[in-house]
């Protein structure tokens, strides 16, 4: 499949993450369905499993002030959205957010060490999805770099796409941010 430096990026991303699902989860409780690409908030799909991974593009910026070369800096967004069905409020803080492996704490930290400085996965992952039309062409040749994240929000029942009207929080999401993954090709005149 040819693919444009983004979109080839960001599938490198989802990729990557499934791949790491689906060797560390516990008991295999987050199937590698819980991965996607999303829309530009990262709002997981209707009926998600319990913890959904979205990946969702964020910056592009041109580097190059070549006429005969590309270069563009490409960044991602990487939204974890965890469920809290049946979860009493004085249970969230240890449930949700610091349960070891799989509380959102961990898991945060987890995915901004996978795709941070990742050259390896990310990245054959997405040049191989690349129509770089020249054999001497870098394409994407510096990896994404972890830049923050949010603190956990509530999330109510538009977020999950359910008819639920009420502000009642139904999970929580981070975001995750990464940038400065570097695209270069030449271009022919």
């Amino acid at each position: 499949m040819n693919t444009g430096p983004q979109a080839a990026l960001l599938r490198g991303v989802e990729t990557t993450i499934r791949a790491y699902l689906s060797e560390t989860t516990p008991d295999a409780n987050i199937p590698s369905a819980s991965v996607g690409l999303t829309d530009p908030e990262g709002k997981p799909p209707p009926g998600a499993w319990t913890t959904f991974y979205g990946v969702c593009g964020a910056s592009i910026s041109g580097k190059s002030r070549q006429a005969h070369r590309q270069e563009r800096e490409f960044g991602c967004k990487v939204v974890i959205t965890r469920r809290i069905q049946a979860i009493p409020d004085d249970r969230i803080g240890y449930d949700v957010m610091a349960k070891d492996r799989v509380g959102l704490h961990d898991i945060v930290d987890a995915i901004a060490k996978l795709i941070h400085g990742n050259y390896l996965a990310v990245l054959n992952n997405a040049n191989a999805l690349l129509d770089l039309g020249d054999p001497n062409a870098q394409g994407l040749h510096k990896p994404l770099m972890f830049i923050d994240a949010t603190d956990p929000v509530k999330k109510g029942g538009k977020w999950f796409g359910t008819n639920e009207k009420s502000d009642q929080a139904l999970g929580y999401a981070v975001t995750l941010r990464f940038d400065g993954a570097s695209f270069q090709q030449g271009v022919q005149q």
